[in-house]
C-alpha cells in the first residue's frame, strides 16, 4: 500500500484532516470502516487514524477492495475536464515547456495536448529550451520553472520553499548511508 514516494503517514493523515489540496493526486485513502477510498480533500467526516489506508493510485484502493466515495467522487477524472476546472482554466495561461529533440511521436502528443488546453484555457505559451547539448537545453527548461515557481510564489504571497513530496524524499535520502 505505500510506496516510496508517497509522504509520511502522519502527513497524509494531516492532509486528510486538513483538507489539503496541495495533496490532490498524491494519495488516497481507504476508509476501513466504511470501505470506501477518498480523495485527501473529501469533506466527509474524518475517521481516526487507525481506520485508514493510504494508496498512490485509485487502481490500488480498488485491488485492496475499497470502492469510490460518493462524497468526493474520487474516480471523477476519467479523461473529460471537470466543470470547475474549466472555469478556472478560463483565467489560467498555461505554459508548454518543449525541446527541439523531442521524439517525434511525443511532440505530436505535446501538440494535440496543447489544441485541447487552447480550447479551455485563457492563453497557452510554449517556451523552447535553449542550447546545444541536451544537458544545457535541460538546464535551461529547469532553471526557467524554478523563476516561474519563485515568480508566483512571491505574487500570491506563499513560500516557495515547502514541498511536502521533496521535503520525504530528502528526509528518506538521509537516512541512507
Amino acid at each position: 500500500m505505500y510506496n516510496l514516494f508517497m509522504p509520511d503517514t502522519n502527513t497524509m493523515y494531516n492532509a486528510l484532516l486538513n483538507k489539503d489540496s496541495s495533496f490532490e493526486g498524491i494519495f488516497f485513502v481507504g476508509v476501513k470502516t466504511t470501505g470506501v477510498f477518498c480523495r485527501p480533500t473529501c469533506t466527509a467526516r474524518k475517521p481516526k487514524k487507525e481506520n485508514v489506508d493510504f494508496f498512490p493510485s485509485i487502481k490500488e484502493a480498488l485491488q485492496y477492495g475499497y470502492r469510490p466515495c460518493k462524497v468526493c467522487h474520487p474516480m471523477q477524472f476519467n479523461g473529460e475536464t471537470p466543470g470547475w476546472l474549466k472555469n478556472l482554466m478560463k483565467e489560467m495561461e498555461v505554459v508548454f515547456l518543449r525541446d527541439k529533440g523531442t521524439h517525434k511521436r511525443v511532440a505530436m502528443r505535446e501538440d494535440i495536448t496543447k489544441q485541447v488546453i487552447a480550447r479551455y484555457a485563457s492563453h497557452v505559451t510554449e517556451v523552447w529550451s535553449e542550447g546545444t547539448s541536451l544537458l544545457a537545453r535541460m538546464f535551461s527548461i529547469i532553471q526557467f520553472g524554478d523563476w516561474v515557481s519563485l515568480y508566483l510564489a512571491i505574487l500570491n504571497d506563499e513560500d516557495p520553499a515547502p514541498v511536502a513530496v521533496i521535503d520525504y524524499l530528502k528526509g528518506e535520502m538521509s537516512k541512507v548511508s
